[in-house]
């Protein structure tokens, strides 16, 4: 793809990213999970280095199924906390079938005692 096809897809795609907003999530007690930047940065960004232009497509193929999916998730199948330096990371991981062969893993995370957000989907 073309570097200003390439800059047209992700801009596309980040308008549809930020139309998605928040939801409220069950297994979260009913607590909002907010799509914003660092999911956002996550989706095309590992660390400081970029994702392969398919890696990204891939991720953002998938996004549309977030929503629903932690609308009515019942449980979480992995948690995690990391330290560091004096930031307190914790994620969680959700497996879900979205077809009969396609499982999808979200990956919600919080920043100390922010407020959780979408951090990352693929493919499991």
């Amino acid at each position: 793809m073309e570097d200003k096809n390439w800059r047209d897809y992700l801009k596309n795609e980040e308008i549809k990213y930020s139309k998605l907003g928040h939801i409220r999530c069950p297994v979260f007690g009913g607590e909002e999970i907010f799509f914003n930047h660092y999911g956002l940065h996550h989706l095309i960004y590992k660390g400081d280095k970029v994702r392969t232009k398919d890696e990204v497509m891939k991720r953002f193929r998938l996004l549309p199924f977030a929503p629903s999916i932690l609308r009515k998730i019942k449980s979480v199948d992995k948690e995690e906390k990391r330290l560091k330096g004096k930031t307190h990371a914790y994620f969680w991981t959700i497996k879900y079938k979205v077809h009969n062969s396609l499982w999808v893993r979200i990956i919600i995370r919080r920043l100390n005692n922010g407020t959780l957000h979408f951090f990352s989907i693929m493919k499991e």
